[in-house]
C-alpha cells in the first residue's frame, strides 16, 4: 500500500511518498558463535530508502555497501550486495566473514548504510552508527535473529534540471540547518537515538550534480524551511544559476518530495554579493606581488621586526602564474614557531581576508617568528588553493653558488627555517626548516628537535595522515594530507607519474619556494650533485654537515610507509627539482652510517624531505 501527499510550491505541484510496503523477514538461524554468518537485512516497514530511481522506490540494489560492526569501528566489514543477494526490494541475504569483529551485547551486531558515510571519528562505537557525511541515504540496523532490521534515518527532496554544472548547493531561507559534519544514531530493538551533534551543523550541504536526472538532497530525521529553500548550481567551485522558493513547509523523517523538473527559464543567473575586505582599507597595506617585481608564488617571506600590525596583501592567483584562484572565504589552515611550544592562533599571523583580487593578512601586535598556511576555499567549501606565510628570525642571506651547485645563488637556510643553520656549535631545531614531498606546493611540519621523533607543535591541524595513491589535484584540495603508501618499493604519492611538477623549463605553479626563487635542478657536474663528493664533513654533536662554505641541518625526513619522522640528525635528503622515475626523484643525500659523506642519489617522492631554494 502507498499513500501520497501534496505539496504546492513556487517551483509547481510535488508529491510526497511515504512507502509502507509489508516487511519481509528470512531467518536462516546461524549459530551466533561462529565466526562466518548469513544475515538477511529487512528494511522496515515504515520505511523508505530513497535514491533508486525517479520515483524514490523502496529497494535493495546490486552494488549497494553496508557496514557491520560490533564494539569497534575499524574491525567493521564492508559487505557489497550483488544482484544474486536481493531477494525482493525489501530484503537481500549475504554471507560475510566476521573474523575479528568484536561483538557488543545484546544484540551483537549493528550494520549502517552506506558505508562510505561512516564517519571515522571515533574507534570505540558500540551500538551507533555514526556518519560524517549526511547528504545521503542513511540508514542504521539491529540485528533481531540473523536480519538486520534496517530504519531510513532522512527525509529527501528531489530535483531534476538541465545545464553545465557540476555540483549543487542547497540551503534553507532562513538559515535551517540541512546537514551535519557528524551525526550519531544508537540502534538497538528497544530505542532509536538521534544525536544530532554540535560538531559541524551545516546550514547549506552539497552534492555532486547530474543534468538531466533526478539529484537528491538528504535532511537527517527531517527538516522544517519557514521561509522557502534556494538550489545553487555551481561549475568550478563558481556559483552559476540558482533557483528559489518562499514556500514554508516541513520534511519529517521517511517524507519524500519530489520537485517538477526545474525548466531553464527558473534558473537565475548569481550573482555573488560584494565582499569587500575589512583588512583593504589599510592604507598602508604593502603588496607582496608588487615588491616581489610582480610575481607571484606558493610561499612569502615576512620578518616580525618592525611589522607590527601591519596588513600584508598577494595576489590570489595561483603561484608562480596569473591564473586566478577561486575564492569564497580565506582562513589560517595552521601556524608555528617551529619548536615544540605551542603556537598561539594569533602571534604569526592575526586576521586574514579576501576581495576580488588578492588575500591579505596581518601581523599581530607583537609578530612572532614561525610559518603560516593560508587557504582559499570555494562556494562548495572546498580548497581551491594555499600559501605559506614564512616568517624567519633573521634575515634570508644568498650565497654565491655558481661552482656549486649550477645556479648563481642559493639560500642561507633550507625552505621554512626560522634561523639559519650555525657553522659553528649546536645547530638550532628552528634551522631544520619544513618538509615537502616531491611536486607538492604545501609544507609539513618538521620535526621539533635533533633527536627523536616528535613534530614542532602546531596550532591548527597539522598534519593528516591518507593512505593510498591520490592525483594532484587532490593534492591541491587538501594541503594537510600527508600521502604514503605502505610498500617500502612503491614510493611515489601521485597516481598520475606526472614528471614536470617542479621542472618544466623553469619555475611550475607547484614549486614551494618564494618570488625570485626555485627549487634547484640538478647538475651532475657541479659538487652538490656530484654521485661521490668527499669535501664535506660532519658533526652529530653540532647536528650539520659543511665543506667550508655550505651548511646543512641534519635534518631527517618523513617517511613514506607510515608518515613517520625519521632519522633527524642521521640522515639528511635535499631535494632536486629534477625527476628520476615514477616513484623517485634526485636529491643530495647524507647518510651518517655510509660513505662518502655526501652524494647524490634518489628518494622516494612519497618521503618528505628538505628544500633549499635557489635564486631564479
Amino acid at each position: 500500500m502507498r499513500f501520497y501527499k501534496y505539496f504546492a510550491l513556487a517551483l509547481g505541484a510535488a508529491a510526497l511518498t511515504v512507502s509502507c510496503d509489508k516487511k519481509v523477514e528470512i531467518d536462516l538461524a546461524p549459530a551466533y558463535d561462529s565466526v562466518i554468518r548469513t544475515f538477511t537485512f529487512t528494511i522496515a516497514d515504515e520505511d523508505t530508502k530513497f535514491g533508486i530511481d525517479n520515483a524514490g522506490k523502496t529497494a535493495w540494489e546490486a552494488g549497494d555497501q553496508i557496514f557491520i560492526h560490533g564494539r569497534y569501528l575499524n574491525e567493521g566489514k564492508t559487505v557489497t550486495l550483488t544482484a544474486g543477494d536481493i531477494i525482493d526490494d525489501k530484503t537481500a541475504t549475504i554471507t560475510v566473514d566476521l573474523t575479528g569483529v568484536t561483538t557488543y551485547d545484546p544484540d551483537s551486531y549493528y550494520a549502517d548504510f552506506p558505508a562510505d558515510a561512516l564517519s571515522s571519528a571515533n574507534n570505540s562505537i558500540y551500538y551507533y552508527g555514526e556518519f560524517s557525511n549526511t547528504n545521503r541515504p542513511l540508514m542504521a540496523g539491529y540485528l533481531s535473529g540473523s536480519s538486520f532490521i534496517m530504519r531510513n534515518l532522512c527525509s529527501a527532496i528531489s530535483f531534476s534540471a538541465v545545464g553545465d554544472f557540476d555540483a549543487y548547493l542547497f540551503s534553507g531561507n532562513n538559515g535551517e540547518v540541512v546537514g551535519y559534519g557528524y551525526y550519531q544514531v544508537k540502534a538497538n530493538s528497544e530505542e532509536w537515538n538521534y544525536k544530532r551533534s554540535t560538531d559541524g551543523p551545516k546550514t547549506e550541504i552539497t552534492g555532486a550534480f547530474k543534468s538531466g536526472e533526478r539529484n537528491f538532497a538528504y535532511f537527517p530525521n527531517g527538516v522544517s524551511f519557514s521561509e522557502g529553500f534556494t538550489i545553487k548550481f555551481t561549475k568550478g567551485g563558481e556559483i552559476k544559476k540558482y533557483v528559489t522558493t518562499n514556500k514554508s513547509f516541513s520534511l519529517s523523517r521517511n517524507d519524500y518530495l519530489s520537485l517538477p523538473t526545474i525548466s531553464a527559464g527558473d534558473l537565475h543567473d548569481y550573482v555573488a554579493p560584494l565582499h569587500v575586505s575589512s583588512l583593504s582599507i589599510e592604507s598602508d597595506s604593502y603588496d607582496l606581488y608588487v615588491s616581489n617585481g610582480n610575481k607571484s608564488a606558493n610561499s612569502y617571506i615576512v620578518y616580525p621586526t618592525g611589522n607590527s600590525e601591519k596588513v600584508f596583501r598577494f595576489k590570489s592567483v595561483q603561484g608562480n602564474s596569473n591564473t586566478k584562484v577561486v575564492v569564497s572565504s580565506v582562513e589560517v589552515l595552521w601556524e608555528s614557531y617551529n619548536d615544540k611550544t605551542e603556537a598561539s592562533s594569533i602571534d604569526v599571523i592575526d586576521e586574514v581576508d579576501y576581495d576580488s583580487d588578492y588575500i591579505y593578512f596581518k601581523m599581530p601586535a607583537s609578530p612572532h617568528a614561525g610559518n603560516a598556511v593560508i587557504a582559499a576555499r570555494n562556494a562548495l567549501g572546498a580548497i581551491s588553493w594555499s600559501w605559506h606565510i614564512w616568517v624567519p628570525n633573521s634575515s634570508i642571506s644568498d650565497i654565491s653558488a655558481t661552482d656549486f651547485c649550477g645556479a648563481s645563488y642559493i639560500m642561507d637556510r633550507n625552505l621554512g627555517a626560522i634561523d639559519a643553520t650555525a657553522s659553528a656549535g649546536d645547530a638550532n631545531p628552528t634551522s631544520i626548516g619544513l618538509y615537502y614531498q616531491w611536486g607538492r606546493k604545501d609544507p609539513f611540519p618538521s620535526n621539533s628537535a635533533f633527536s627523536g621523533s616528535t613534530p614542532i607543535t602546531v596550532s591548527g591541524t597539522q598534519m593528516v595522515k591518507h593512505n593510498g595513491l591520490v592525483n594532484t589535484e587532490y593534492s591541491i584540495s587538501h594541503p594537510l594530507d600527508y600521502v604514503y603508501v605502505y610498500s617500502v618499493d612503491d614510493g611515489k604519492w601521485n597516481e598520475d607519474d606526472p614528471t614536470d611538477l617542479w621542472e618544466n623549463s623553469g619555475k611550475t605553479i607547484y614549486d614551494p619556494c618564494p618570488p625570485g626563487y626555485r627549487v634547484p635542478v640538478r647538475d651532475e657536474s657541479k659538487p652538490m650533485w656530484k654521485q661521490e663528493d668527499t669535501d664535506w664533513d660532519y658533526s652529530l654533536s653540532s647536528r650539520f654537515i659543511y665543506n667550508g662554505t655550505f651548511v646543512f641541518p641534519i635534518a631527517g625526513y618523513i617517511d613514506c610507509w607510515g608518515a613517520s619522522y625519521s632519522n633527524v640528525n642521521a640522515r639528511s635528503h635535499i631535494w632536486s627539482a629534477t625527476n628520476r622515475s615514477a616513484t623517485t626523484a634526485y636529491c643530495m643525500y647524507f647518510r651518517d652510517d655510509k660513505s662518502p659523506k655526501m652524494y647524490s642519489s634518489n628518494f622516494n617522492k612519497a618521503k618528505a624531505g628538505s628544500v633549499r631554494c635557489v635564486v631564479e
